[in-house]
């Protein structure tokens, strides 16, 4: 039996422009700092989940600045789901991410650790240009109140 490939994520409008502007922050491949990781942590007991990541989406990965719940450093841009939320003005949630065709085959919901729900607000440069998420996930299915994501958001 094949496995069903997911569709590849679009590139946002700009896409040089806001490659060059993450570049300009310096922070991709650099060590771990408390206040990244002080984030992190503050989302995922916010939004209660066992997952928590600040992401940024460079030109082929998704490279994690911070993160709650896991070792992983980085992830094929086209495999993670941050790729999809960069797309979206503010917020990207999806309750359930085994019934979004854009995620349900992408190998972090079809395989370990079986991620079921992802909420991720964008990282907006002063540029309005959107380099990165700060993101919630867990393996249970569950739709974040309004309050919750609005704080993400927030945050």
């Amino acid at each position: 039996m094949n496995a069903v490939a997911p569709p590849l994520a679009p590139r946002p409008e700009h896409e040089e422009l806001r490659i060059a502007e993450l570049r300009k922050y310096k922070l991709l491949d650099t060590a771990s700092e408390p206040d990244f990781d002080l984030l992190t942590e503050l989302a995922a007991d916010i939004c209660s989940t066992p997952y928590a990541f600040i992401s940024l989406v460079d030109q082929d990965r998704v490279w994690f600045k911070a993160r709650i719940g896991t070792n992983a450093v980085e992830v094929a841009r086209n495999d993670d789901y941050c790729s999809w939320a960069i797309l979206e003005d503010q917020l990207l949630h999806v309750p359930d991410l085994t019934r979004d065709a854009r995620m349900a085959n992408l190998p972090k919901t079809a395989g370990a650790p079986g991620y079921r729900m992802y909420c991720g607000a964008n990282l907006i440069t002063a540029n309005g240009l959107r380099i990165g998420t700060l993101c919630v996930l867990d393996t249970r299915v569950s739709e974040l109140p309004a309050a919750q994501r609005d704080k993400l958001v927030r945050l």
